[in-house]
């Protein structure tokens, strides 16, 4: 286990040595996921002072609807300290997209209902829209919904 401390620590000696860089990069940092399920009782002010710029916030997605149900309940529970960390610069992470992708036997993850609800949610969450497939295998309906230009509008609308 890795204390809250060693966590500030870490992320921030990392947050340093890349803005050393000097390119552009975007940080995406685990802090906050392995900080229990309390978002309101998250650092998020001190996440983005360690350079984050993203972060991760709960459970691994995983290949099912039942997964991406239980992540998007959680944010439904978590909205206002979620809203208050985002910002310019700022972003919530609730995970990979499962849009297009395939299980161990090369079934879709999700329904494709299932597909646009997971888009519509993070789009709406101006979450970082991570495509969590092998784009090789993805399905003409699945590329429809990940190009979406109504959808990526909302994700990227600055509000």
């Amino acid at each position: 286990d890795v204390s809250p401390a060693q966590l500030a620590y870490g992320y921030a000696a990392m947050g340093a040595a890349l803005r050393q860089v000097g390119a552009p990069l975007v940080y995406s940092c685990s802090w906050a996921a392995y900080l229990g399920d309390n978002e309101s009782a998250k650092p998020f002010d001190q996440m983005a002072a360690a350079g984050c710029q993203l972060w991760r916030n709960w459970r691994d997605v995983q290949c099912s609807w039942h997964s991406v149900g239980d992540i998007i309940e959680h944010w439904g529970a978590h909205t206002a300290a979620l809203q208050a960390a985002a910002g310019p610069g700022r972003w919530n992470d609730p995970d990979m997209l499962m849009v297009g992708a395939l299980d161990g036997r090369g079934a879709p993850c999700l329904t494709p209902a299932q597909e646009r609800t997971q888009m519509a949610i993070w789009a709406l969450v101006a979450a970082p829209l991570l495509m969590g497939n092998d784009a090789r295998n993805v399905s003409a309906a699945a590329r429809a919904v990940l190009l979406n230009p109504r959808a990526i509008a909302v994700s990227q609308d600055t509000m």
